[in-house]
């Protein structure tokens, strides 16, 4: 408060008023509080004042012979450079239309002659302290902007520098499986399998937190091609066998294809962080994830249901928020954190001119959903 007071005091304010005796008046009245003051006997001389160092505040007289204040008051609030600055009009006319036209052009404040002394000292205090906490507000913002911006540039470079290590372990695991696996066990292949499952995954959120920031920024091409969709999401099976264990995972779908002009390898990371988010939101021994395809109004729809705990319908907007954490009871304790993966399948439907959402049904089951439009016929969907 005592910081606010002291930048208050040591104000400039811009007062334009075609009567000297007017101007005087004002003058001495503002420094007697302590403000600074500059005076400007008409329109064209008082643009000049702003453009060579702008006020914190303009005391403006309505009328005036060249340039009447509503016409200065319009050129400087569509200036971006000065368009923050505080305007008090000032006039000896009482009516209604006047104010009306006075605040229509920008104005914040009118007051009337003849002065109420203490009045003109609270509006003038008022008005600065707004500009004052906006001008603060703003350098906060910035600030906040600057530090988020060094925080993602810090994680991207530390997750860019992940991927070196666990490629060479995912490489190191490749040599073992073909120059070694016939020397391990059945249960230390098996859980070589796993790891090199896992590491493809690590591998695959890293890239999905590049391309994000990527498609952030819209640094990111697509590499459209025409592809089935069907098939995609067979292949995506048939890969995500080894992480399922004892869920179901299925797809119900017609046997013909479905085209779609796509970046494929987007696409199918999509469905990736789709289908591991059901698992994440199922228990092992009882999951039930199911994949299938709707269409309409040359758009395909892929649903991919579970049957996890419901996730409420408010936190619904936020899933696909980045850094979002719902809250949920999907493994039955704390939040849920949907992380990037959620996010990324947002930004790439988005980029293919699709979209994606969530539904939770009645008997516990939740669909994540992707639109995408289409190329090709879709005979024997519904």
């Amino acid at each position: 408060m005592e910081a606010d007071r002291e930048s208050q005091a040591t104000a400039d304010i811009l007062i334009v008023d075609d009567t000297p005796a007017n101007l005087q008046f004002l003058a001495a009245l503002l420094k007697t509080r302590g403000y600074k003051t500059r005076a400007a006997l008409n329109g064209e001389l008082a643009l000049q004042a702003i453009r060579n160092h702008p006020p914190d505040l303009i005391l403006l007289d309505v009328h005036m012979p060249d340039i009447d204040g509503i016409e200065i008051c319009k050129r400087i609030k569509t200036d971006p450079a000065y368009s923050d600055i505080p305007i008090i009009f000032v006039s000896g006319e009482h009516e209604t239309h006047n104010k009306i036209k006075a605040f229509s052009s920008g104005g914040v404040d009118y007051i009337t002659r003849p002065f109420q002394i203490d009045e003109v000292f609270a509006r003038v205090s008022t008005h600065l302290d707004l500009r004052n906490q906006r001008v603060q507000l703003r350098n906060t913002m910035k600030r906040m902007q600057e530090l988020e911006t060094l925080r993602d540039n810090l994680v991207h470079m530390l997750i860019h520098d992940l991927r070196n290590p666990l490629w060479a372990i995912e490489s190191s695991l490749e040599l073992i499986k073909t120059f070694e696996a016939a020397s391990v066990s059945p249960k230390i292949a098996t859980c070589l399998a796993e790891t090199q499952t896992y590491t493809g995954n690590m591998i695959e959120m890293i890239n999905s937190i590049l391309d994000v920031n990527k498609m952030e920024s819209g640094h990111l091409k697509l590499d459209l091609t025409n592809c089935d969709l069907v098939d995609l999401c067979k292949q995506v099976i048939r890969s995500m066998e080894p992480m399922r264990h004892s869920r179901s995972l299925t797809m119900n779908t017609a046997a013909s294809p479905v085209h779609a002009v796509i970046d494929k390898g987007l696409i199918r990371r999509l469905l990736i962080n789709l289908i591991s988010n059901a698992f994440r939101a199922t228990r092992e021994a009882s999951g039930k994830i199911t994949l299938n395809f709707h269409c309409a109004n040359n758009f395909i729809r892929i649903n991919v249901a579970d049957n996890g705990r419901p996730i409420p319908v408010e936190e619904h907007p936020k899933i696909f928020e980045k850094y979002a954490q719902a809250n949920s009871v999907l493994s039955g304790e704390g939040r849920y954190l949907p992380g990037l993966g959620l996010p990324f399948c947002k930004l790439v439907a988005e980029a293919h001119g699709g979209r994606v959402g969530i539904q939770t049904m009645p008997g516990s089951v939740n669909i994540f959903w992707v639109e995408l439009p289409v190329t090709g016929p879709l005979p024997g969907l519904a």
